[in-house]
């Protein structure tokens, strides 16, 4: 999947969208660093990167992508106690 036309490599526990937002900046404002924003700066970008991300690899996301990430099936678990429970 594609988003922003970059290749970031994360883990489970990483903040996919500060870093998205991160590597963005830098790629668009090359001579400044990401750390010489301020929070307020920094967490808008990482909010907009957020909203982004989920509207367009949220919807590409298929059973079998979700698998291979999670791989003991912890969200569909998740899912089916959810849909248990509104029954």
């Amino acid at each position: 999947m594609t988003v922003y036309n970059i290749n970031i490599t994360f883990g489970d526990d990483d903040d996919v969208p500060r870093l998205v937002a991160q590597r963005v900046y830098e790629l668009q404002n090359p001579p400044r660093a990401w750390d010489t924003l301020g929070k307020a700066k920094q967490d808008k970008k990482i909010s907009q990167c957020k909203k982004r991300l989920n509207n367009e690899i949220a919807s590409q996301m298929t059973f079998r992508l979700l698998s291979e990430r999670d791989v003991n099936r912890d969200v569909e678990t998740w899912l089916r106690e959810v849909a248990n429970r509104l029954q």
